[in-house]
């Protein structure tokens, strides 16, 4: 008898706008190309998308990977467990990051707010951080 084997990835989903709304959490990692990315809700595994503006004012339980054209940017509600790496135009964090940033672009800015559990690491024209680090701060701008 064979058995199917388990899928590599989780979602892989191409469209104009991508949206978790917190009355209908994600369950699985999604992989995602869109003009935009909004998660308001619960995104229960791991985050890659590739998109012009990406806004995680809810929760992604994994890492988050994001290659953006626009802007990257955590709200004060918005919480990665994980880690959040990749490149954008623009990166502000107001929220939280459970272990690391690691990100490059025009300007990866962690507001009063924002909060990273273990290191930062940021390249760009503009890397402030006026926000909480629990670990190291390096990069260069």
């Amino acid at each position: 008898m064979l058995v199917p084997a388990a899928p590599v990835v989780g979602a892989l989903i191409t469209t104009d706008r991508y949206i978790v709304r917190e009355e209908e959490p994600v369950t699985e990692d999604q992989y995602v190309t869109a003009t935009s990315i909004l998660v308001e809700g619960t995104l229960d595994g791991d985050l890659t998308a590739f998109s012009g503006d990406l806004t995680i004012s809810g929760t992604v339980t994994g890492n988050v990977s994001a290659f953006s054209g626009g802007t990257v940017t955590i709200t004060p509600t918005g919480r990665i467990d994980g880690s959040l790496q990749g490149a954008a135009v623009a990166v502000t964090i107001e929220g939280s990051i459970g272990t690391d940033l690691f990100m490059t672009g025009g300007s990866v800015v962690v507001e009063d707010r924002g909060r990273i559990e273990r290191d930062a690491i940021g390249f760009g024209g503009t890397f402030r951080i006026d926000g909480t680090v629990g670990r190291d701060v390096r990069g260069r701008s």
